[in-house]
């Protein structure tokens, strides 16, 4: 339990970064690459252990300053996209609102930038229920809808459904598979808190578009999405016995041979 020195400290700290930002703000040269601090200063404050409103409000204040981000560029003149951006911090943390308030500073929807584990601003964009006009913006401009990571995938994880509307119309793939063979469908069926809404979407565009949606795709472990469903929703009904949880020897024979034994 944090005691009240700590809360001081930590008080404190978050003090020392606006009154930082403020001076930047008063004689700031963004030509100069050593000034440069409040890209350092915006992630900082999204990955710290403040309250959600004190982020906010500080990006918010950034923001009002009119601080625009501007990528680097090489020697002949193309952006440096291999970054990692308070976008990408907040993604991770699933901050969608803060997303949107970020994209206001880092405002170039022409620039993708990448992350260490190959997430862009794009994907960030896709998942973030607050961030469908921004992910729209990326599209216009050229923004592969079957891109890898697929996009669509991270949209039915998030449950965006805005955002699987509209890549499903700008033509992203429900068949695409990620890195570990998991198509859309694998997604929709392996999470149980997933709507039912991603399912009628997703059949509802194929159908009418005349694309069969693959039932039977493989992940790399060789399960179906049935199979997903089937792991979910059989157990969460019937194995209510702590003995029978902790060993689910029924799922674990569908899993091996393909094969339902219920």
């Amino acid at each position: 339990m944090a005691t009240s020195n700590d809360k001081s400290i930590e008080s404190l700290d978050n003090q020392q970064k606006l009154e930082s930002l403020k001076r930047l703000r008063e004689n700031v040269n963004w030509e100069i690459e050593d000034e440069r601090q409040i890209d350092w200063l915006l992630s900082e404050a999204v990955r710290s252990k403040y309250k959600y409103e004190d982020k906010t409000e500080f990006v918010e204040f950034v923001v009002r300053t009119g601080y625009k981000d501007e990528p680097e560029v090489d020697k002949d003149g193309q952006p440096l996209l291999n970054r990692t951006t308070p976008i990408h911090i907040a993604g991770r943390h699933k901050y969608c609102f803060l997303v949107q308030k970020l994209f206001e500073i880092y405002h170039r929807f022409d620039v993708n930038y990448t992350d260490e584990l190959g997430m862009t601003h794009f994907h960030v964009a896709c998942q973030s229920r607050h961030c469908l006009l921004e992910m729209i913006k990326f599209l216009d401009l050229g923004q592969d809808p079957n891109c890898h990571p697929p996009p669509l995938r991270l949209a039915i994880a998030r449950g965006h459904d805005s955002a699987i509307r509209h890549l499903l119309q700008r033509g992203a793939d429900p068949n695409l598979a990620d890195a570990k063979g998991l198509t859309a469908l694998h997604i929709i069926c392996k999470d149980y808190t997933s709507e039912i809404t991603s399912a009628n979407i997703l059949f509802r565009f194929s159908g009418e578009k005349n694309q069969l949606i693959n039932v039977n795709a493989l992940d790399k472990f060789g399960r179906t999405p049935l199979h997903y469903a089937l792991m979910i929703e059989w157990p969460k009904k019937n194995l209510s016995k702590r003995y029978w949880i902790e060993t689910p020897t029924r799922i674990w024979l569908i899993s091996m041979d393909s094969h339902l034994c219920i």
